[in-house]
């Protein structure tokens, strides 16, 4: 009679409660037991909590097993402490590799990673992508998931300019289509930085070479910097400081032979061109759409009205000169007017002496 009483009272606790009915205790009710302890366990249940009797979307699963949680909004549904609890989801955007995704068109795959906080649904991920001021439309090679993965095209104007390009930019939003919710990111803007802009100028100009990021850099010197940036390309890094003061060096001691009282000249101020980017070595009227200008391995110098009493013909020819000494066969040394008249180094006419290695 006690063990049916205690079965009966299992199943309908709150209903016998109600009439009053009660049951000799036993062994396991002594403690706080009886029909107020079964109520509270079927209230439990009825909040999908896993009870005694083993109700609820939990009961008997562990921890991180699959369980649905009745609301349809959220997605990921995981028993938790006896609860069924889900995810609402929600997106963000997050640069590939660890940095901003700067790069040069067509060559760098562009890479964005999305994060999702329900992971099952990443497949579900969509994106756009859109060009914006002189980019090109984009060529997508993925656009589901979560990555977006493109290449960028330019379109920037290359009939030469004294001004810095613009940069390639691209606007990009992602969404997640799923019932019951469509979270979406606010749309970001990809942009190239300064020196992908640079590098990107190579690439439109079809130099037959470009600069890889180590190769721009700062200028050692202001006066080497007759480009539109703040950056300069050197191919061999400290190349254009080396050079001038090895030249100076060997004028010095030319100076120092030939003029009375001796002097001696400091040429970072005699610069009149060292490097140039391929927008502004178009604009300047240069003949040599490869000049070693462009790779930061050209200096022009000159040297007019730089010393008292030495002629400016004079002057031309000891630079020469000293600039031959220097680059020996490994480079060329000439006396122009201009950006394309090669001239004798005592001509009135001549305006610099260009120096290449």
């Amino acid at each position: 009679m006690e063990r049916a009483c205690h079965r009966r009272l299992e199943l309908l606790a709150l209903t016998i409660a109600g009439l009053g009915i009660a049951c000799p205790p036993t062994g396991d009710r002594s403690n706080g037991g009886g029909p107020q302890a079964d109520a509270g366990a079927v209230a439990g249940k009825d909040a999908g909590l896993a009870g005694p009797a083993g109700a609820g979307p939990c009961a008997g699963l562990p921890d991180g097993a699959s369980c649905d949680d009745g609301d349809a909004t959220t997605f990921g549904d995981r028993c938790r402490n006896r609860v069924c609890r889900g995810e609402r989801p929600s997106l963000s955007l997050e640069p590939a590799q660890g940095g901003a995704p700067s790069f040069v068109a067509p060559a760098d795959r562009v890479v964005i990673q999305a994060r999702v906080n329900v992971p099952e649904l990443a497949p579900q991920i969509r994106w756009q992508v859109r060009a914006r001021g002189p980019a090109g439309s984009p060529e997508v090679l993925s656009d589901r998931g979560a990555q977006l993965v493109f290449r960028a095209r330019s379109q920037v104007d290359t009939r030469g300019s004294r001004s810095p390009n613009p940069p390639l930019e691209y606007e990009v939003s992602v969404r997640l289509p799923v019932t019951g919710a469509e979270p979406a990111t606010p749309a970001s803007v990809l942009r190239q930085d300064e020196e992908d802009v640079i590098r990107q100028e190579y690439v439109d100009h079809a130099m037959g070479f470009t600069p890889n990021r180590t190769q721009v850099v700062v200028p050692a010197r202001e006066d080497f910097n007759t480009g539109n940036y703040t950056f300069i390309v050197e191919e061999q890094p400290g190349l254009l400081e080396d050079l001038l003061l090895r030249i100076e060096g060997k004028l010095n001691e030319t100076l120092a032979r030939k003029v009375r009282p001796p002097v001696r000249v400091n040429l970072e101020a005699w610069v009149s061109s060292a490097y140039r980017n391929p927008q502004r070595n178009v604009a300047v009227g240069s003949i040599t759409k490869k000049s070693l200008h462009l790779r930061g391995r050209a200096l022009d110098i000159d040297p007019r009205g730089q010393v008292a009493g030495v002629s400016d013909e004079d002057m031309m020819c000891y630079v020469e000169a000293a600039a031959k000494q220097v680059v020996g066969t490994a480079g060329k040394v000439i006396t122009e007017q201009g950006a394309s008249t090669i001239l004798d180094c005592d001509s009135p006419s001549a305006d610099h002496v260009h120096v290449n290695k």
